[in-house]
């Protein structure tokens, strides 16, 4: 694959992972919640993660590939 179409899917991964955690219903906390998600859903905190997940997938290949031989 190539790396724009990778680094696409590993956004996304990260994005609906954080997505999960974070709170939509009315409740007391509301503003803090929308607070907390805007920082959250902020551009910058996805290069740990997708760097995560590519290393895994590089590794990954490069075991599958020495135990198949």
């Amino acid at each position: 694959m190539e790396f724009k179409e990778n680094l696409k899917k590993y956004q996304n991964i990260v994005n609906s992972e954080l997505e999960k955690y974070t709170r939509h219903e009315k409740c007391p906390e509301e503003i803090l919640n929308k607070s907390m998600e805007y920082s959250l859903m902020a551009g910058g905190k996805r290069l740990r993660p997708i760097l995560v997940l590519a290393t895994y997938q590089l590794l990954k290949n490069d075991n599958d590939r020495k135990t198949n031989c």
